[in-house]
């Protein structure tokens, strides 16, 4: 399972868990592509949540610890891309103005990952919960970057 991939050791040193999965959604959607249009919205809008919603069980899972600012660099500079990668998708697909807002959500993420001074941490991760509010993981951020943050810089 691709997913299982996200974030892991395997991902951060050259995985294709996104590549993979952004084709497969693909592949999926030509199959349907006679499915009329407030159905296939539909099903895209779905597909799109599902797809973000699995990327960021991952990042709340914890699956890799970065070892230095780098890695950690390096990690969320990865986590960009594929959010861009994921929005290029689906708005092809026309998944809709959620599109931005969702892909958003794993680049907003990034940004806290990618911090180097934890003074601005409680700032970034009260700017992300303020943003995505209706997303319960945002409140549990703060997990996430201490860790990080506190690993050999």
């Amino acid at each position: 399972n691709h997913l299982n991939e996200l974030l892991t050791r395997k991902w951060l040193t050259g995985s294709h868990a996104v590549d993979t999965i952004c084709v497969t959604v693909e592949d999926y959607f030509n199959d349907f592509n006679k499915v009329k249009k407030p159905f296939n919205q539909e099903m895209t809008n779905e597909a799109l949540r599902r797809v973000v919603v699995e990327y960021l069980k991952a990042v709340m899972q914890k699956r890799i610890t970065f070892k230095n600012a780098d890695e950690r660099k390096d990690g969320a500079e990865r986590m960009i891309k594929e959010a861009e990668q994921f929005k290029f998708l689906f708005k092809k697909l026309a998944a809709g103005e959620n599109t931005d807002r969702l892909c958003g959500s794993i680049t907003a993420i990034a940004e806290v990952i990618k911090l180097t001074d934890p003074t601005l941490l409680f700032l970034e991760v009260t700017t992300l919960v303020s943003k995505y509010p209706d997303i319960r993981w945002a409140q549990q951020m703060h997990t996430i970057p201490i860790s990080c943050l506190h690993s050999g810089q």
